[in-house]
């Protein structure tokens, strides 16, 4: 998880969010002969649905998804099983490389003025984002990463540099 970027501090909360969901699952194929990577499905439910709901109930409001691979698999989903944040899936038309979908989803997000998280769309996780966001505040700092805490399934923590 990501938070970038903030050149105004003092929100409450962060409002809209990114999923990058671009890549091709090569490495678990069969699975994603049919499907994109993210699609995958964790207890009955793909995982970007499952990261739309950690979405809302965090006060997030908007969501774009920058999907490459079978974009349309994700397009159909929500049609299907309407999000309950507003949802926009923005697509690679070309494979852009390393940071190109991110640049591309951001490009869709609303208010470019405010923090916004990242997250990649087959990482299935959960941990109060609020916390991690008034950490960003605190110190004022142009990205925020959250980190997995060995042996502790569901925790992360947030690194720091000399600078918080």
């Amino acid at each position: 998880m990501l938070l970038l970027p903030e050149s105004v501090v003092g929100f409450g909360v962060v409002r809209q969010a990114v999923i990058l969901a671009g890549g091709t699952g090569s490495r678990v194929r069969p699975l994603t002969l049919t499907r994109p990577k993210p699609m995958v499905e964790v207890q009955g439910t793909p995982i970007p649905r499952h990261q739309l709901d950690w979405f809302a109930e965090s006060g997030v409001e908007r969501v774009v998804i920058s999907a490459g691979h079978r974009a349309q698999v994700i397009s159909d989903y929500l049609l299907a099983c309407p999000a309950p944040v507003r949802t926009e899936v923005v697509v690679e038309t070309r494979p852009l490389g390393r940071g190109g979908g991110l640049k591309l989803a951001a490009a869709a997000l609303e208010r470019s003025d405010e923090p916004w998280l990242a997250v990649y769309g087959d990482i299935w996780t959960r941990f109060p984002l609020t916390a991690m966001f008034a950490h960003h505040r605190r110190h004022a700092t142009l990205a925020t990463l959250a980190l997995p805490v060995p042996g502790c399934p569901g925790e992360a923590s947030t690194a720091t540099n000399a600078a918080g």
